[in-house]
């Protein structure tokens, strides 16, 4: 198939790519729109026209852009026009702002697995996200915390948070939607009475083992409430 060496992805190389790609039937032209993805694995950026060209081409279907490491705000806000029910960006490792802010128009699910430090300022931009907000952090700063707590979705997902003190855990609760906290393994006392207070209608801890048991009734009382 078409060598793609170049980092970015230029239109003539996306559309001898989409050519190949149906000579080797990688693309089913009789599958319906979000039936099907097109890995173009050897890209690692796209630039707009690239991205222009796919989507011209191909129609309905969606492209699997875990493989990006770099994403521009303009190529952001043509893989957003085009993936309205999920868009998924795990090798994305860092953005700015104003990418963060053109992802947030995303009203689907939207994956960044592969962002592992969040800036108060994209926490800030990502919380307009109206959809399901999908984040790879491992450790999350108070400021960040209090942000994404005004994220205007229905649920927050953070699959790989591990750590959760008492201030990020406060600000956690104000959110309004689910949270998801899959790994969190076990809470301090003071951490455990605020998400105690959580705001939105469902916590998921699948893996909470430990907690004091002073103050971890009212905590298994909402988690249990969740599972209903």
């Amino acid at each position: 198939m078409t060598n793609m060496k170049s980092r970015t992805l230029s239109a003539v190389q996306m559309r001898r790519f989409l050519q190949d790609a149906r000579r080797w039937k990688v693309v089913d032209a009789s599958m319906e729109p979000h039936e099907h993805y097109l890995d173009i694995s050897p890209a690692t950026a796209l630039s707009v026209a690239a991205a222009r060209c796919f989507y011209a081409e191909i129609g309905g279907a969606d492209g699997y852009w875990d493989n990006l490491r770099r994403l521009s705000s303009s190529v952001a806000s043509v893989l957003v026009r085009h993936q309205p029910q999920s868009l998924s960006l795990a090798g994305i490792a860092t953005i700015g702002p104003a990418t963060a802010a053109t992802l947030a128009s995303h009203a689907g699910w939207l994956g960044l697995a592969g962002l592992k430090h969040l800036t108060p300022g994209v926490a800030a931009a990502l919380s307009r996200q109206r959809g399901v907000l999908h984040l790879g952090v491992e450790r999350l700063s108070v400021s960040a915390a209090r942000a994404l707590a005004r994220h205007r979705g229905r649920e927050l997902q953070l699959p790989t948070l591990r750590e959760l003190s008492a201030p990020v855990a406060k600000a956690l609760a104000q959110y309004r939607g689910s949270l998801y906290l899959p790994v969190i393994t076990s809470v301090t006392t003071e951490a455990a009475a605020a998400l105690a207070q959580h705001r939105g209608p469902k916590i998921s801890m699948a893996r909470l083992r430990v907690a004091p048991k002073q103050d971890i009734r009212l905590l298994i009382e909402k988690l249990e409430a969740s599972r209903t």
